[in-house]
């Protein structure tokens, strides 16, 4: 079995969306079985509704170096790590409202995936306002087993705990 996305290709397989999340062109890469990666989520909450972000059903994820990054220009008594990666990587709140929990993964087998730099993004639909993006963001398609997004063939997880409020 060869490696995850193969014979994926960025530009004709990838959604719009997905392509214009980029500054400029994403590199491939070839990630070995053990490249762990990083992702910051809202979990589901039955009493309010909320549906939450599914794991391995996002192709979107940072290396440990980017979480270093946005924890080293978070600080308690301004911004927190949730509001620095939300800036940083330019995730909607319609796509990710909380984010307070954090998640890191480990591939099982080797994988392609593409990196660049997160592209601005409207921070909402008809705003003026943009969140920044210039961070180191993977795309890493196809993680989840089919038909189960918080489960995958090809990665495990390694860690999930709470972003604490005061960061």
């Amino acid at each position: 079995m060869g490696a995850m996305n193969d014979s994926f290709s960025f530009e004709r397989d990838s959604s719009p969306g997905a392509r214009s999340a980029f500054s400029s062109a994403p590199r491939r890469n070839l990630f070995p079985e053990g490249v762990e990666f990083c992702r910051i989520v809202t979990t589901a909450n039955k009493r309010t509704g909320e549906k939450g972000n599914e794991i391995f059903g996002s192709p979107w994820w940072f290396s440990r170096e980017t979480f270093r990054k946005i924890v080293s220009r978070a600080d308690p008594k301004g911004l927190g790590i949730s509001e620095v990666a939300r800036i940083d990587l330019a995730v909607a709140k319609e796509f990710n409202p909380k984010m307070d929990w954090f998640c890191v993964i480990y591939l099982t087998r080797p994988a392609y995936g593409w990196t660049g730099k997160a592209a601005r993004q409207l921070a909402r639909e008809g705003a003026n306002i943009y969140w920044g993006g210039g961070a180191e963001q993977v795309f890493l398609p196809n993680l989840a087993s089919p038909g189960a997004e918080n489960s995958s063939d090809w990665a495990r997880l390694r860690f999930f705990g709470m972003i604490p409020d005061l960061f």
